[in-house]
């Protein structure tokens, strides 16, 4: 440790005692800078330590602000400064504050959530700023909802950002281009929210995360595929127009996108007219005569129409799992079957399929469609042919 300097430090501690009620501001703020310097080098003894904290403390509320600015510059990273002298700092107005809030180490995380509380904009920046910034204290920072101060949070590579708080950052700031980028650029990302970027960003930004991140494009490509059937469906679902979701089905099929995913989709969210109807469609017959297949005639009954689709044998099960509820339900419920209670299908699905690993409410359609049907959409000669059935 380097030798102390005795007679410099008395000569500073002497010096600010004698200028503590200097009339002078900026002999203050000089003598401030001088013995807030040689506090925080670390070579003071105890006795002259505890001295230099009670000068610092009442220079910490000088009327001057030049004074506290000095100060506070030179403490800024003190690793052993008070905590209290530190939030005093802290509490005070941003030229005095800033600094202390963006490099003392003192600062433990109460403090920091009770300087973001407080909801002054240029602090919550500087706390984003931190070289270290907890999930904790990330969390509340992302609550304030500031572009600014989210901004700077996702700049930061030093913060540790929850997959919680990225999600919240993905719902507030949607349109948000600055601010998905940001998020896009970070080093390292939870695989539920590079998945979310992939399905809703731009096309240039979507590539930006697919190199950034090594993500393969087969999968990217999937995602993508799954989101815009689930906007679809979501879509479909609030308007119930037969004649519209028909016409719709018919132009899909004829562009080759009725896929097993958006028919299994279809089931899972409870969208039985469109169900009804893409079945309907891929196996050549009016809705009218393919639903006695599906609720009336039993297994065999659904098996026949289902062979008629051309539509993966893997598939057949999860289709029959998903009618046994319907019916189940019909029958319970005099009113028959119900959007609300699309969930029952979902929760049969993945106690049948206990083998699959389903993480994160975001993509339990997407994860289970691709767990009930793997790779099989792109190899269709593992499909069924339409027409092994005769009506």
């Amino acid at each position: 440790m380097p030798k102390r300097n005795t007679a410099s430090t008395s000569s500073a501690l002497e010096r600010a005692e004698n200028l503590l009620s200097d009339s002078a501001v900026s002999a203050r703020a000089e003598t401030a800078a001088v013995l807030a310097a040689e506090y925080s080098n670390g070579e003071m003894g105890n006795r002259e330590r505890k001295v230099a904290v009670g000068i610092l403390q009442i220079m910490a509320k000088d009327v001057e602000a030049q004074v506290r600015e000095a100060l506070a510059e030179q403490v800024k990273a003190c690793p052993f400064l008070p905590e209290s002298l530190a939030m005093t700092l802290a509490s005070d107005i941003e030229t005095v504050a800033l600094p202390v809030i963006q490099f003392s180490s003192v600062l433990g995380e109460r403090d920091l959530l009770s300087i973001i509380d407080a909801g002054n904009v240029a602090k919550q920046i500087a706390v984003a700023k931190r070289d270290v910034v907890t999930p904790g204290v990330a969390d509340a920072l992302v609550e304030t909802n500031n572009d600014q101060v989210v901004g700077t949070l996702l700049a930061n590579e030093g913060a540790k950002i929850s997959e919680k708080g990225y999600g919240k950052v993905m719902d507030r700031f949607q349109q948000n281009q600055e601010i998905q980028t940001l998020v896009a650029d970070r080093a390292s990302l939870p695989l539920s929210i590079v998945e979310r970027l992939i399905a809703n960003v731009s096309v240039e930004l979507r590539e930006r995360v697919i190199n950034r991140h090594n993500f393969p494009r087969d999968v990217a490509d999937d995602i993508i595929r799954h989101s815009q059937e689930s906007v679809l469906i979501q879509n479909l679902a609030s308007e119930y127009r037969a004649p519209e979701v028909e016409g719709l089905i018919l132009r899909l099929k004829s562009k080759g996108e009725l896929t097993p995913s958006l028919i299994l989709r279809s089931l899972c969210e409870g969208d039985l007219i469109f169900f009804e109807g893409a079945i309907a469609a891929l196996a050549g017959v009016p809705s009218a005569k393919a639903r006695p297949f599906l609720y009336e005639r039993g297994a065999g009954g659904l098996r026949m129409i289902f062979r008629n689709t051309g539509l993966p044998n893997e598939m057949f099960r999860a289709i029959k799992i998903a009618m046994d509820e319907i019916n189940s339900v019909k029958q319970e419920d005099p009113k028959g079957w119900h959007l609300t209670f699309a969930e029952r299908i979902v929760q049969r699905l993945l106690e049948e399929y206990e083998h699959l690993s389903i993480a994160g409410g975001d993509n339990v359609l997407s994860r289970l469609s691709h767990g009930i049907l793997g790779d099989i959409e792109d190899e269709p000669d593992q499909a069924a042919e339409p027409g092994d059935a005769r009506w």
